[in-house]
C-alpha cells in the first residue's frame, strides 16, 4: 500500500532519468547506437563543402590519387650554376674546383591524401547529427572512406554505416583524442564538425601539429564555441542548416 501511496503522489520517484546532455561532459563507455538520417540540405552540404574546399587536392581532381612531378635532388656539374662554399673554400687557397654543388630537377611520385573529417557525436550534438550524418554522404567522393566520429575517444564509421545511422559515442567531449590521432596517424589535411565545447587542445599537441603544418579547418553550428580551434593552423566556419 505505501508503494502505491508513492505512486499516486509521487510518481516522478518511479521515471525512467534520461540523460540531459547540455555542453561538455566527461562520458562513459563508449555505445553504438542509431539514429535516423535525414535528408541532405543544400544549405548544410554548401556549408561543409566551404570548410572543406581549402582542404582538398583540387589539382588532381579531388582524387588523392598519387601522380608525378617535378621534384629535385642535390648533384655535381663540371661548372658553376649557384652559390657553393666548399668550391669558394678551394678557389681561395689557390685550388681549382673540379666540380660545382648543383640541384637537379628529377620526376617524383607525390602522394595526396583525401580530406579526414572528425565530427563530434556528442551528447550535446544529438541534434545535429541527423542532418549532418545526411549531408555528409553527397561529399564522399572528397573524403577519405572512413568519417572518425569523436566523443571522448575516436571511432572511425564506414559510409555505408553512415548511411544507415550509426553512432558510436561516450556521450562526452574531449578534443584532446581528435588532436593525438591526427598525430598518430601522421595526417595532414582535416575538417573537425562540432559545436565547440570540447575542452583545450594540449599545448604540446597544437605545437607539434603546427611544426608539421597540419591544416585543420573546423565547422562550428550555429551556437557553438569557435575558442578551441584558435592554436589550430586553418580557418573556422559556421554551419548553416537551413
Amino acid at each position: 500500500m505505501f508503494q502505491g501511496f508513492l505512486h499516486l503522489h509521487l510518481p516522478f520517484l518511479f521515471q525512467q532519468q534520461l540523460p540531459f546532455f547540455i555542453g561538455r561532459d566527461q562520458g562513459m563507455e563508449a555505445e553504438s547506437f542509431g539514429i535516423e538520417v535525414r535528408d541532405a540540405r543544400r544549405q548544410l552540404v554548401a556549408s561543409i563543402r566551404k570548410a572543406l574546399l581549402p582542404l582538398l587536392d583540387r589539382t588532381g581532381g579531388f582524387s588523392g590519387a598519387a601522380r608525378m612531378q617535378t621534384g629535385s635532388m642535390e648533384t655535381t656539374l663540371p661548372f658553376r650554376s649557384q652559390t657553393d662554399r666548399r668550391a669558394g673554400v678551394f678557389e681561395a687557397c689557390g685550388a681549382e674546383p673540379l666540380f660545382f654543388k648543383a640541384l637537379s630537377q628529377i620526376p617524383e611520385i607525390q602522394r595526396f591524401e583525401k580530406a579526414h573529417v572528425y565530427l563530434d557525436v556528442s551528447g550535446s550534438m544529438m541534434d545535429d547529427l541527423p542532418l549532418l550524418y545526411g549531408a555528409l554522404l553527397p561529399l564522399r567522393k572528397w573524403l577519405y572512406p572512413k568519417i572518425h566520429a569523436f566523443s571522448t575517444s575516436v571511432s572511425d564509421i564506414g559510409y555505408e554505416q553512415l548511411k544507415n545511422g550509426k553512432v558510436i559515442s561516450t556521450q562526452g567531449t574531449e578534443i584532446d583524442c581528435v588532436t593525438q590521432h591526427l598525430l598518430k596517424e601522421n595526417l595532414r589535411r582535416a575538417l573537425i564538425i562540432t559545436d565547440g565545447w570540447v575542452g583545450e587542445i594540449p599545448t604540446t599537441h597544437c605545437k607539434e601539429l603546427g611544426k608539421r603544418r597540419v591544416r585543420i579547418n573546423s565547422l562550428i553550428t550555429e551556437d557553438g564555441d569557435p575558442e578551441f580551434a584558435a592554436g589550430l593552423n586553418g580557418t573556422v566556419h559556421r554551419m548553416v542548416k537551413y
